[in-house]
């Protein structure tokens, strides 16, 4: 199991949050969380090559919806570097990711924020 630790540390403070019942919205993020490193355990999360996807980023409060074409896949252990992503640090993922471009701009987004369009 790749995402061992952090399946185990999502549970552990969702039951602190669940008992405390302090922030009802980190509590909802780390329940998506933690479907997310489950569905990535159980290879539920595959897409390929020319599937049109969507997802949300957020930068400084605003929230953006971007949709795009896979234009490559990157296996576990690889560094998006290796297929035309340019970033400052690319440091490789420990699950298979996608390359999206969208309007000729390529991003690296977490495989649990894309939707199948």
């Amino acid at each position: 199991m790749k995402n061992k630790k952090e399946i185990e540390k999502l549970v552990k403070e969702i039951n602190e949050l669940e008992l405390s019942k302090k922030d009802p919205l980190r509590l909802r993020y780390c329940k998506r969380e933690l479907k997310c490193y489950k569905d990535l355990e159980e290879n539920k999360i595959k897409f390929k090559i020319g599937d049109i996807v969507t997802w949300r980023s957020q930068s400084s409060s605003y929230y953006k919806t971007k949709i795009g074409n896979i234009k490559a896949v990157v296996p576990a252990g690889e560094s998006a570097g290796n297929y035309g992503y340019q970033a400052d640090m690319v440091l490789p993922r420990n699950h298979e990711s996608y390359l999206v471009l969208v309007k000729n701009k390529l991003y690296w987004p977490r495989v649990c924020h894309l939707i199948k369009c």
